[in-house]
């Protein structure tokens, strides 16, 4: 558990004890026969009564249930060929990938780590739980389950419900529920080994995995136990010639074809540096001087171009993490009577990662300090200042010199972090009557952060090293020292930034950062409940449960010094704590009102309703109702309506500043005294922006980064959800084996609680033409020398409302053809947007900014999954196929479609409209006998992502406005992986 210090290097794949059911996190998704709705009634009647996700209530598997229910079997799992339980799951239509090894590169808190989304609603609003229970989170800014620390070696089934079910599991169910069933009554020993590769190198795959089980006492109680391991080597951007793409485009005029610009970074290895030739607060609008380093001679040289001369900073880059796990699982329970049962689950898991960027960049805006052209005397000419530079800056007037460059010598950023979890519950279980079931428990759950990044600068030290004098100013051959005793005593050296090869590793030393973050989220929860049937109604019998929960998660993190004192080229960041609890009581009620009636072979309603009381916003009451009708044996109609609510989580509450930073497009870019329009009188208003117009003639933005650090807010409320579904399931007599589900959603929230984008704020300060009188125009803190932004701080708040609607279509079909041996089992899982739309109020105003996103990079209109499987004797062959629909690349205006339109050119539009995309996968297996002695054993192998598909390229866009920023060239919707290749075996004693 905690405390355990950061690894310094990457493991290797040396052999843990790993990845019993490897097979089973490999899914056939669309296999996902929403059994709620595509069961048939004679089937339904041969099922034992079960208690599934959306109700507390026994129920004849999902088949009663008025919401749309979805499960993935262990057999489902089989066949789909991935090594993590959230590569399976995002493949559903209505589930979206959130954090994952892709998007969480460049994260600060959450690399590696692996989270999902319903209905693009965010992990937040998606409930985890395990065995139907919470537990605590994996992520320093929520609660939300990163799926890579389940052990799932004990994967039993996955069920999944779309619709907000807070009145049966309470806040942050208020797009469905993620519920992963573990196995019981294990017996025997099972070895599991896994082995992939993907075929344009990275992502290397390994892993192995035991379980075994027995029971003991006379079969009175059954223990079993897992241990898996499995390594998963990274992808790098020289692996895929698409993340080598360091292009942006131009968009010219509405009625020219765009053009594709080379961008490349204007920090470049040895530097550049101001000359006379132009404004020395901005080397991007002159050309100054520059050490030759691509190909030539590494000399100073005049004329300098970020077009011809920058640099390419793609290639090193992680853009998978590589990722090492152990996952150890127990279980045991033990009847203490007839009808009362002791049960205990425990899983630990450990998840090391480690991400790599590029190398860290800094000028003398981020740092503070132009480099001096003087000793510390102010007279002595500085010996590492080349002459012609020493000459133009005398000549200008100037006593230092602005500078930009790209610190090579520190070697590549990284960041390691090790994630244990500890999860636990405990407790008892029984019956009593005819029909009633209960259960007590105690869960208690613990994550622990230890993360350490390396590569960036401490600024102080940076300082500190430029402020320098002779050792003997009598004897220069002595060589500097730094001025400051203190600093020296602390290791000081003098900095030479001047060339290629410049900086020595003594230099690296004084002031390279190695930031250290310490988190913990911790869950300790108590319930007790119970179901039965209360008395019986001609229709069937009345069932109710009934129940408490009570729950505390605290959370902390602890960032070293350096960090949270701002002193390091990082975003600055800041200690948190937080802590809530809650108490909660619930009631399922289930009424059969006919049955057997013409018309009516079933009609059911049920109801549920949760009081909560929360420590920090107060009671909190959410509510769902159902009905299932089934006219006719073939069609069953259901709908639904659920009030959920999500309470803000400890982050949101008590946040002192989650650091972030990065670019921000400066509405006073450009301005001068004599400019018109009305950002330009609104910023000559700002008076840090004004004395630079006054003292230099025009405000100029270096482009530096900018804080934004995220606030919280202790006076949020809770968010608020309204969901609707009604759905039709058809089961036709005539067509044996078919099943058939239609389902319409709709999900309307209100009060969201959501941050102000720090680009927003700054527009709604800069078109007020009032700066003194804007409240927004107070938030963004410039630096009082330069006049660059330092800072501009979002505050969570409720201020959004969020609606979500669309169609499901679930297809199955089972046949056993007289034509071919074997059975046949075909699926389609099918899923249309209709709306995703966000409004926001504009702070200040009685206006609303409203952003629709379906069809938007990330939201396709159509997403859609087909499976075929072959089942004979000891052959198992399956296919799936997975679809991504079109899409309008988000990182371009509305406007410009509208505009290419009117032009008859959209054609001439880069990566605006993106095409569709489908992957296609394939795997077989076979089962051997008494291979090795073992009771069961099977060999598999597939391949993924066939067709090599990896989406397209994702330029960049240099539009005069968002200031041609690089794409990220790949989205976590497609496939960065392309074609991968597995093998393993399975053997079972």
């Amino acid at each position: 558990m905690g405390g355990n210090q950061i690894m310094a290097t990457e493991r290797t794949g040396s052999v843990w004890l790993s990845i019993l059911g490897q097979s089973l996190v490999a899914g056939s998704i669309a296999l996902f026969a929403q059994s709620s709705a595509l069961a048939q009634a004679d089937e339904a009647a041969s099922v034992e009564e079960i208690v599934v996700t959306g109700s507390r209530i026994k129920r004849d598997a999902e088949f009663s249930m008025p919401s749309p229910a979805q499960t993935l079997s262990s057999r489902d799992m089989e066949v789909a060929g991935v090594n993590e339980l959230s590569e399976m799951l995002q493949e559903l239509p209505a589930i979206t990938a959130d954090i994952t090894s892709e998007t969480s590169q460049s994260s600060t808190q959450s690399s590696g780590q692996s989270t999902i989304s319903l209905r693009n609603l965010g992990s937040s609003r998606t409930l985890t739980l395990i065995d139907g229970r919470r537990t605590v989170g994996n992520t320093s800014t929520g609660s939300t389950i990163s799926l890579d620390t389940i052990p799932q070696a004990f994967i039993d089934r996955i069920e999944v419900i779309t619709g907000g079910t807070s009145a049966v599991y309470g806040s942050d169910a208020v797009t469905g529920v993620v519920n992963i069933i573990m196995k019981d009554d294990f017996e025997g020993f099972q070895i599991d080994t896994r082995l992939g590769d993907s075929g344009d190198g990275g992502n290397e795959e390994y892993g192995f995995g035991v379980t075994a089980g027995a029971n003991f006492a006379g079969d009175k109680g059954n223990v079993m136990f897992s241990v898996e391991w499995d390594e998963e080597r990274a992808v790098r951007e020289f692996e895929r010639s698409k993340a080598l793409i360091d292009q942006e485009v131009d968009t010219n005029t509405n009625d020219q074809p765009d053009e594709l610009d080379v961008n490349w970074s204007s920090n470049i290895p040895g530097g550049r540096f101001a000359g006379n030739e132009g404004d020395a607060l901005n080397p991007d609008r002159n050309s100054g001087y520059w050490y030759f380093a691509n190909g030539g001679t590494g000399a100073l040289t005049p004329g300098y171009s970020t077009s011809v001369n920058g640099y390419n900073f793609l290639g090193p880059e992680t853009i998978s993490i590589p990722r090492d796990r152990i996952l150890v699982a127990g279980k045991m329970h033990y009847n203490l009577a007839d009808n009362v049962q002791y049960f205990v689950s425990a899983q630990y898991s450990q998840v090391y990662t480690k991400s790599e960027r590029s190398y860290d960049t800094a000028n003398s805006g981020r740092m503070a300090m132009d480099f001096p052209i003087y000793l510390a005397d102010g007279v002595t000419p500085h010996p590492f200042v080349p002459q012609e530079i020493f000459d133009d800056a005398v000549e200008t007037g100037r006593d230092d010199v602005f500078f930009r460059r790209r610190w090579v010598e520190n070697g590549l950023r990284f960041r390691e972090s090790d994630n244990d979890t500890v999860r636990l519950w405990s407790g008892l279980t029984g019956e009593f009557g005819e029909s009633w079931s209960w259960e007590g428990f105690f869960g208690y759950g613990e994550w622990r952060r230890a993360q350490s990044r390396v590569g960036d600068l401490v600024i102080p030290n940076y300082q500190a090293s430029l402020n320098v004098e002779y050792v003997d100013p009598l004897d220069p051959s002595q060589g500097l020292q730094c001025a400051d005793s203190f600093a020296r005593d602390a290791g000081c050296v003098p900095l030479n930034p001047f060339g290629l090869g410049s900086v020595t590793p003594e230099m690296v030393e004084w002031h390279i950062l190695r930031d250290q973050l310490r988190a913990m989220n911790r869950t300790t929860s108590v319930g007790v409940w119970a179901t039965g049937n209360v008395w019986d109604l001609p229709a069937g019998p009345l069932s109710t449960a009934v129940g408490y929960e009570y729950r505390k998660d605290q959370s902390q993190t602890r960032w070293d010094p350096i960090s949270t004192s701002g002193g390091g080229t990082v975003t600055q960041q800041v200690n948190q704590d937080g802590e809530q609890d809650v108490n909660e009581i619930f009631l399922e009620v289930v009424v059969p009102v006919l049955s057997g009636v013409a018309g009516f072979e079933d009609l059911t309603i049920e109801a549920a309703v949760r009081a909560s009381d929360y420590s920090t916003i107060g009671s909190v009451t959410s509510y769902k109702y159902g009905l299932v009708w089934q006219p006719i044996d073939d069609v069953r109609l259901r709908a639904s309506f659920a009030r959920a609510n999500r309470a803000p989580n400890n982050i949101e509450l008590f946040s002192r500043g989650l650091g972030s930073q990065g670019p921000l497009t400066d509405p006073c870019d450009t301005v001068t005294a004599t400019s018109t329009g009305v950002f330009d009188e609104t910023c000559r208003q700002d008076p840090n922006v004004n004395a630079i117009i006054q003292s230099d003639g025009v405000f100029l933005n270096e482009g530096l980064q900018v804080q934004q650090p995220s606030v919280g807010n202790t006076e949020l409320k809770e968010e608020t959800a309204d969901t609707y579904t009604v759905g039709l399931v058809f089961t036709p007599g005539f067509v044996d084996g078919l099943q058939i589900a239609l389902d319409y959603y709709d999900i309307d929230i209100t009060d969201a609680i959501s941050l102000i984008d720090a680009s927003d704020i700054l527009q709604l300060c800069y078109t007020s033409g009032d700066f003194s009188g804007t409240p927004s125009c107070q938030i963004p803190v410039r630096n009082a020398a330069t006049g660059q932004l330092d800072l501009v701080t979002r505050t969570s708040l409720n201020v959004n409302s969020l609606r979500t609607s669309g169609i499901d279509v679930t297809a199955r079909y089972a046949w056993q053809p007289d034509f071919m041996p074997g059975d046949l089992d075909f699926g389609l899982t099918l899923s249309k947007l209709d709306e995703l739309e966000e409004v926001a109020p504009i702070p200040g105003t009685d206006e609303t900014f409203t952003q629709e996103s379906a069809g938007l990079l990330g939201a396709p209109e159509y997403r859609w999954r087909f499976t075929a499987n072959w089942y004979h004797e000891r052959w198992s062959v399956g296919w799936r196929t997975s679809y991504v629909g079109e899409m309008l690349n988000d990182d371009f205006d509305r406007s410009r479609v509208n505009a290419c339109r009117e032009f008859n050119n959209c054609g001439d539009k880069i990566a605006l409209f993106l095409d569709g995309v489908a992957t296609h996968n394939l795997r077989v297996g076979y089962d051997l006998q008494n291979l090795f002695g073992a009771e069961e054993a099977n060999v598999f192998f597939g391949v993924n992502n066939i067709g090599n598909e990896q989406g397209p390229v994702l330029y960049g866009l240099n539009d005069g406005v968002n200031g041609g920023d690089v794409g990220e060239n790949h989205h976590k919707i497609y496939d960065i992986t392309g074609v991968y290749y597995y093998a393993g075996a399975m053997f079972r004693f």
